[in-house]
């Protein structure tokens, strides 16, 4: 991807965040596992220099990584009744559009389940859903 394309793509950047809960209930609270997987669609670029042909730079053996560059998440946390269940810190060093599968244990229908996220650029965004029970009544 050239120079260009990546800073069209930056310039068009809109945080958005995707999340699919599923909740397999057990007999009891403590036997409920809620499924989550979430994409964050975000650029996660690292900020590497590349010459016309789109090859890294190379500047004493290393590659040349322009600081003011990089887009990436640093802080990304999971929430249920506002408790933070799972908080991670990211860098630049993990895929484009980045998806993070992971379950929970003892998890309800009616809880709330909030994630939350910033990037290394003040851009952050909040999803919130209430976890659906699948139980019929």
């Amino acid at each position: 991807m050239s120079d260009h394309a990546r800073s069209e793509e930056i310039e068009n950047y809109r945080p958005r965040t995707r999340t699919r809960l599923r909740l397999k209930e057990g007999d009891t609270a403590a036997d409920n596992v809620l499924s989550v997987m979430t994409m964050v669609v975000h650029p996660m670029t690292p900020g590497i220099e590349r010459d016309a042909e789109d090859n890294p730079v190379l500047k004493d053996g290393k590659v040349s990584i322009l600081a003011h560059k990089t887009h990436h998440l640093i802080d990304w946390e999971c929430k249920i009744n506002g408790e933070v269940v799972l908080a991670a810190d990211l860098s630049g060093s993990v895929s484009k559009d980045p998806i993070i599968n992971f379950a929970i244990r003892g998890v309800e229908g009616g809880d709330t389940f909030t994630l939350s996220w910033t990037d290394n650029q003040g851009y952050s965004d909040t999803e919130e859903q209430v976890v659906k029970s699948r139980k019929k009544k």
